[in-house]
């Protein structure tokens, strides 16, 4: 399909049989005449009446008969978006190809395309040709799935739902970390009763020791009065003596 668009005056012929200098199919003189009293457009000897159409070299103009001159319309074409152009040789519009055939059957530009052959592929009718694309499976690491003849993706109804396993995973992991922390909790207590033990074994030492050097300082005191004693008695015999 297409339709005529903006109108352009090319030229006018100023006498009798006055070529327009523009190239019109196989030649470059359009002459405008007169025969029996009406204007007409002469092309290589070809006699052409008002409104009538001329031949070009341009499939996409359009010239007319429009005497005292010629006049020439751009054709406009019709777009079809989403569909293959085919554009033809001497045609100044393409031709489109919308539908796509397949396995005998037509498909409509979009309509999805059964592909039997190979499950694993989707296809579309997209401007005339079958594109196909590659299905994502979804994949779970806890239960296999079952495979169906002429079905690309494994199915996993029989497995439980992912939102219960989900959960029991929550579960396991907090119940794993509450036994880490019960572990690190009875590790910390352990140390703080070693540590415990330890530091009451050093102050019995240290009680010990205090204890063994107050007894040594009681015997050296005693010790001391016993020689203090012993040297004043002597010292009294000596007097005595003399």
């Amino acid at each position: 399909m297409w339709r005529r668009g903006f109108l352009v005056l090319l030229g006018v012929a100023a006498a009798v049989a006055s070529p327009i200098s523009r190239q019109v199919g196989v030649s470059d003189k359009v002459g405008i005449v007169t025969r029996n009293e009406s204007a007409v457009c002469v092309i290589d000897e070809e006699v052409y009446a008002e409104g009538e159409y001329l031949p070009t070299a341009d499939p996409c103009e359009e010239c007319q008969c429009k005497p005292p001159g010629f006049a020439c319309f751009v054709i406009s074409c019709e777009y079809k978006p989403g569909c293959r152009a085919l554009q033809r040789s001497g045609l100044c519009c393409p031709e489109y190809r919308c539908d796509c055939e397949w396995d005998g059957v037509v498909y409509h530009n979009g309509e999805p395309v059964p592909n039997l052959a190979n499950p694993c592929e989707t296809c579309i009718c997209s401007g005339g040709e079958v594109e196909c694309s590659v299905i994502q499976c979804e994949w779970r690491n806890d239960c296999e799935g079952i495979y169906t003849d002429g079905v690309c993706c494994p199915s996993y109804d029989h497995c439980p739902p992912k939102d219960a396993v989900q959960a029991n995973e929550a579960v396991t992991e907090a119940s794993q970390a509450q036994e880490q922390a019960e572990v690190e909790a009875n590790e910390a207590i352990t140390e703080a009763s070693q540590a415990q033990e330890q530091a009451e074994v050093e102050a019995n030492e240290a009680i010990t020791e205090a204890s063994q050097a107050q007894e040594q300082a009681e015997v050296e005191a005693n010790e001391a009065v016993t020689e203090a004693s012993q040297l004043r008695l002597r010292n009294k015999l000596k007097f005595r003596e003399s």
